[in-house]
């Protein structure tokens, strides 16, 4: 499986049609204080397949780790089926809506995205203070 797609957004969802819709892509999240809370946010990933990737059940994992590589959160496993007859297209969407996701301190985050515990691809988010005017 390949990574096609890999971001962060306010919003996501695939509507009847099979069209991935993305609203407010960001890379950099301001907090006035930390520790911070970020209300929510969605993942969005498209993963490209292969032939032989067909009827195997898949095991699909997220972990949100600091700059030291600490994971600051796991989501639960998501088990997946690509069925060929099903899928015109050789791709399957995720869209995983993340809520109050904590933020210790400002610097460098990273989702990490893997498959059946084979790094698939790594998003970068920056953290930064909003400065206080006094």
């Amino acid at each position: 499986m390949e990574k096609l797609i890999l971001l962060v957004a306010d919003y996501a969802n695939v509507d009847q049609g099979g069209k991935l819709n993305v609203l407010g892509a960001f890379g950099r999240i301001y907090a006035p204080q930390f520790p911070a809370l970020h209300a929510s946010l969605h993942l969005v990933v498209k993963l490209g397949a292969d032939i032989e990737d067909f009827g195997k059940e898949k095991q699909f994992n997220v972990y949100f780790r600091d700059a030291d590589g600490k994971i600051l959160l796991a989501l639960p496993t998501i088990p997946f089926t690509l069925n060929s007859k099903n899928m015109p297209v050789p791709e399957v969407n995720f869209i995983i809506q993340v809520q109050n996701l904590v933020l210790p301190s400002a610097g460098q985050y990273d989702f990490e995205v893997m498959v059946d515990g084979e790094e698939i691809g790594v998003l970068p988010i920056t953290v930064d203070q909003i400065p206080s005017h006094s």
